[in-house]
């Protein structure tokens, strides 16, 4: 199994309420979270996200990722995703060809065509996760295996699981799959002398 953390349904709760609806850095990196959360998806594709690889308006709404190895895919946005990303959007727009994601200053992007960069997201977390009070390590990474180790705890499909993370090999996806490990642990609870 791998070993990246996963955050607990309890955690994510805490992290989500501690953003503030009046701030665009809030909105920001709750959107670029629940993008990694309830996407799937990993910080390269979400930093490389333009204006035009959202469609905010489809039945159900997509984001178009190019993914690691150079592969091109649609897949639909969770509704969670989808709402977070409608309220940044709505507080700092962007226009065709540029990045979702950039650092901001006051209201506007200071270079609408820089990117973040993974260390300034990794330091965004640590911060956030730590005015959350949450006592756990947790880095970019650790929303993508969250994400996919609650979908497939609550029923959801390898397979799709495997689609929607863009992994080539269902080996690869069951790495998050930490559901027998979870079984075993609650059977050997059950184990006294």
């Amino acid at each position: 199994s791998g070993s990246t953390p996963a955050l607990t349904p309890a955690e994510v709760a805490q992290l989500f309420a501690s953003f503030r609806e009046d701030r665009p850095h809030d909105l920001r990196d709750r959107a670029l979270i629940s993008l990694m959360l309830y996407g799937f998806l990993r910080i390269s594709a979400v930093l490389a996200l333009r204006r035009e690889d959202v469609d905010l308006l489809a039945g159900p709404a997509l984001v178009q990722v190019l993914e690691k190895g150079g592969m091109l895919r649609s897949i639909p946005l969770h509704a969670r995703a989808h709402a977070d990303l409608v309220a940044y959007l709505a507080k700092v727009p962007r226009a065709r060809g540029e990045l979702l994601f950039g650092p901001l200053s006051g209201k506007r992007s200071t270079a609408p065509g820089k990117p973040m960069r993974r260390e300034q997201v990794y330091a965004m977390i640590r911060r956030r996760v730590s005015k959350a009070g949450i006592d756990r390590v947790a880095g970019c990474h650790a929303f993508r295996t969250t994400g996919i180790t609650r979908f497939l705890a609550q029923g959801g499909r390898i397979e799709v699981a495997a689609h929607l993370a863009g992994h080539v090999s269902l080996r690869t996806t069951q790495l998050y799959d930490r559901r027998q490990r979870d079984a075993a642990a609650a059977e050997l609870a059950l184990l006294s002398f």
